[in-house]
Parts: structure tokens; sequence; C-alpha cells
């Protein structure tokens, strides 16, 4: 007959819980873990599009950050100009 240590089969699950749920907390985040010597991960934050265009609100910058993301090449990268095109292609300036 198998006994069963029902506190630490609870702690056990819990813990797994736990780690399962941070990692979804992570990954909803956009944080992505790194394996070392693996990838690297270059992140771009509204405040970088508002350091180019300050008349932009939150929602604004993140639909630039959006934008770029999604018509991302990797052959020419994200850079400041990438960004201010954005930015001036979405929200024209008078």
């Amino acid at each position: 007959m198998t006994t069963i240590n029902t506190e630490a089969t609870i702690a056990e699950l819990n813990a797994r819980i736990a780690a399962l749920e941070a990692e979804i907390a992570d990954h909803r985040s956009g944080v992505i873990h790194e394996r070392e010597g693996q990838c690297i991960v270059i992140k771009w934050h509204i405040d970088d599009v508002k350091e180019v265009r300050p008349d932009l609100d939150d929602a604004q910058a993140f639909a630039v950050l959006t934008a770029v993301k999604d018509k991302h090449d990797a052959n020419y990268g994200v850079c400041w100009q990438t960004i201010t095109d954005t930015a001036d292609e979405l929200y024209p300036e008078d």
C-alpha cells in the first residue's frame, strides 16, 4: 500500500500552480525569458515613442509600437527613424 503525504502533495501542487501563474503573467506582460547564449530581446516602450512624438497619448504611442511590430522588417530592424516614420504615418502632425 502506498502512503500519500497529503500536505507535501498539496504544497507541491501549490508551488507548481504559482509557477504557472507567474509564467502566464510574464507572457501577458511581454516578458520573454532568455536562455543564455540563445537569444536577445530588445524592447521599446511607449516613452520611447513619446520621446519623438510628445503630442501622442499612451494609447496612441502603444498603437505606434504595435504597428512597428506588425510591419517589422528584420532586414532593417527598429530604430528611432522607424518609430518616427510610423508615428507620422499613423498620426500626421498638422
